[in-house]
């Protein structure tokens, strides 16, 4: 149904009444004052980050601007009119300017959606996964660009031509904020200003654990930190003694905070913070997966309806294996023998790739892979293979749990073009070593 005409009338005649009343006032003010400045313009390479230093005399220089994180595209910059008469640029590493790193490869990041686990593994400099859920993950390659201290830009590209942009901002080393698009094509991502999806997430180096089975708080929130979601209202809380905090509110303002945390047990806690002038805030915390949870109001009478209620994410905090050799750090240079429904042979590579190699109607039979490993603290480890070139995207998990032999047991994991295609575990041990493989596979390059 169309509008009434008479509401366009209406705003027709107050916009009328807005063009001609204010022009008599407008010619009796003070016009503002108009302050000078210096127009900077500069094309640093991508992957780049330059201070805009300053001098008087030409000897001695001082930081006037920046950092300056460079995309590919012109930098433009205004500089209020001082004192310096020379100017210089002045390179600075990327990775030694705030939380967000220069490089993804070998971290991960679990992003929280409902209070729901999203996965994102960096296998390599240009290879990764989404697992979405325990039902779906695939494929994807990506180029990531720090774009300022705190955050960056990757664009993920699936195997079936999609494209995906992924914007993270770093509050800390461990936390920070998403925001997530599909996009048409890998250029678009430049027109977007807020993405569609956006929410909290926990990263680490390696590979976060799954399942609430594997999931712990802390026994102590000393020099930990905490991302609270509220309705997508951010407050960052940082631990900085065994009773005082840090709060940032989601406006940048920083309150200093007492605070009392009591654990209930490994995946529920209480945590009451004691702001300035404010009522106290008590939390229940209920972590639901390793890096994410909920929270709401601990009501002091049964049944009160809670005022404060939303998700939040914590760094994943894994313990050291008690034997340093078995998980091993690396498995490049390894092979396991892998006992199941199909017994097989796994090789790694240096270089990130392997292969299955198995029996099948008596001929030897090899397939090719990339893989990524991590420790996920105790004697778990975490690997993962994908099938580049094969039929279809495909994928491989493996959670092995290690015995000081460095034999154990595994569950595995497969998907098939984005959904689940099937279980399984047994029983692993040592191969014997690369042996004929040699080194390097033909057609696997990164």
């Amino acid at each position: 149904m169309r509008p009434p005409l008479h509401r366009f009338a209406g705003a027709a005649l107050f916009a009328a009444r807005l063009a001609f009343a204010p022009a008599a006032a407008a010619q009796s003010l003070p016009a503002p004052g108009i302050a000078p400045a210096r127009h900077f313009q500069f094309t640093p390479q991508p992957g780049t980050a330059w201070y805009l230093d300053g001098t008087t005399d030409g000897q001695t220089w001082a930081e006037q601007a920046g950092p300056f994180f460079a995309n590919g595209a012109a930098v433009h910059h205004l500089q209020p009119a001082g004192t310096a008469k020379k100017f210089r640029l002045r390179y600075v590493d990327p990775a030694t300017v705030g939380h967000a790193p220069v490089v993804l490869a070998g971290t991960s990041l679990i992003m929280e959606k409902a209070g729901r686990p999203i996965e994102v593994v960096f296998m390599n400099p240009v290879r990764g996964i989404l697992r979405l859920d325990a039902g779906h993950a695939r494929t994807f390659t990506y180029t990531w660009l720090k774009t300022s201290a705190g955050g960056g830009e990757a664009i993920l590209s699936g195997a079936d031509g999609t494209f995906t942009l992924l914007r993270l901002k770093f509050s800390d080393a461990a936390l920070g904020n998403w925001g997530m698009e599909d996009i048409p094509n890998a250029a678009a991502a430049a027109l977007i200003t807020k993405t569609l999806d956006s929410g909290a997430f926990s990263f680490r180096e390696g590979r976060f654990r799954r399942g609430q089975e594997n999931a712990a708080l802390p026994g102590d929130l000393t020099g930990r930190s905490l991302l609270l979601n509220e309705a997508g209202r951010h407050s960052h809380v940082t631990f900085t003694g065994a009773t005082t905090a840090a709060l940032r509110t989601a406006g940048g303002a920083i309150l200093e905070a007492a605070y009392t945390y009591d654990p209930e047990d490994a995946t529920r806690a209480t945590l009451q913070l004691d702001l300035p002038n404010a009522d106290p805030l008590q939390l229940q915390l209920e972590l639901n997966a390793p890096g994410t949870g909920t929270f709401a109001d601990a009501p002091a009478v049964a049944g009160q309806p809670s005022t404060h209620s939303g998700s939040f994410t914590m760094p994943d905090e894994q313990e050291p294996p008690p034997n340093p050799n078995c998980p091993p750090g690396t498995i490049a240079g390894l092979s396991f023998l892998i006992r199941d429904s199909s017994p097989c042979t796994l090789t790694f590579l240096a270089d990130g790739t392997g292969m299955i190699s198995k029996e099948v109607n008596g001929a030897l039979q090899t397939t090719p892979f990339l893989y990524s490993y991590s420790c996920t603290g105790g004697r778990s480890a975490k690997v993962s293979l994908t099938f580049p070139g094969g039929a279809g995207d495909a994928i491989d998990e493996f959670d092995m749990n290690w015995n000081d032999d460095c034999t154990g047991d595994f569950k595995r994991e497969s998907f098939a073009n984005g959904t689940a295609a099937g279980t399984g575990q047994g029983t692993f041990a040592p191969g014997g070593g690369l042996g004929a493989f040699g080194g390097g596979l033909p057609g696997l390059g990164l």
